[in-house]
């Protein structure tokens, strides 16, 4: 599953990478008096906030052959919690976000679930600069 060229996480490129190339695109505008903007995300907990629905809809719109696609919703659908406190046990909880945390499809979905945010920002962005043309 490819993701956006603008997208460094997850992908063994490094920190320090990611790192030169900020420097050198601030560097860039700032000597040619540019203002430059910047858009991270912190994803200390990312994992855990991961929409399924906005997942299988993600792998969709990828074309992710339906077989795959089923064994994910199927895998994720059915996942459930219970609370323990002390001696007491809360009923059964769905649970409707979040990825496996240690899974190995779990970065590649990961990626995939961001990688809509960064498709999206930058259609926002290309819009702002030219207002009058689709994005």
């Amino acid at each position: 599953m490819n993701v956006n060229d603008r997208q460094f996480g997850l992908k063994n490129t490094g920190c320090n990478n990611a790192i030169f190339v900020l420097r050198n695109v601030i560097e860039y505008f700032n000597e040619r008096g540019s203002d430059v903007y910047l858009a991270s995300l912190d994803v200390i907990k990312a994992f855990d906030l991961v929409n399924h629905f906005q997942l299988y809809q993600t792998l969709m719109k990828r074309n992710v052959p339906i077989t795959f696609l089923s064994i994910i919703i199927n895998w994720y659908s059915k996942l459930t919690v219970m609370i323990r406190w002390t001696t007491a046990l809360s009923g059964i909880l769905r649970v409707r976000s979040g990825i496996r945390q240690g899974g190995v499809l779990s970065p590649s979905l990961f990626n995939v679930y961001a990688d809509m945010f960064i498709t999206h920002t930058t259609v926002l962005w290309l819009c702002a600069i030219c207002p009058g043309k689709p994005g």
